[in-house]
């Protein structure tokens, strides 16, 4: 128990970690490989909507986008929400802050016209 939360006080310290694949040299403070793919694995445990999200906005996994939009359908048709297809559309281009298609659709004319 203490190295998580060793490891958990080294990822929330106030400066950059960096990744050292060994640990020798003044930057011992540097985290390995292997314990950020733990902190990862911990924390996609922990908050599985976060982790979604995460890899969604950082590593452009359109697997965790798909699923994270279900997550919000089921939740909008749980509460009675209206029409809850375009309100997960909706909810989750606010959270990942990516354009609606009506929005994409005036991107790419205005890309095509202004260049």
């Amino acid at each position: 128990m203490s190295k998580v939360v060793e490891l958990l006080a080294r990822l929330y310290h106030a400066k950059t970690s960096n990744l050292n694949p060994n640990r020798s040299g003044p930057d011992y403070d540097s985290l390995l490989r292997e314990e950020m793919f733990a902190a990862l694995a911990l924390a996609s445990q922990k908050y599985p909507i976060g982790a979604l999200i995460i890899n969604v906005t950082h590593l452009g996994c359109h697997e965790s986008e798909q699923l994270l939009r279900q997550h919000i359908y089921t939740k909008c048709a749980a509460l009675g929400i209206a029409c809850p297809d375009i309100m997960s559309m909706v909810i989750a281009a606010m959270i990942l802050d990516i354009p609606l298609i009506n929005q994409r659709k005036k991107i790419e004319s205005l890309y095509r016209e202004y260049g």
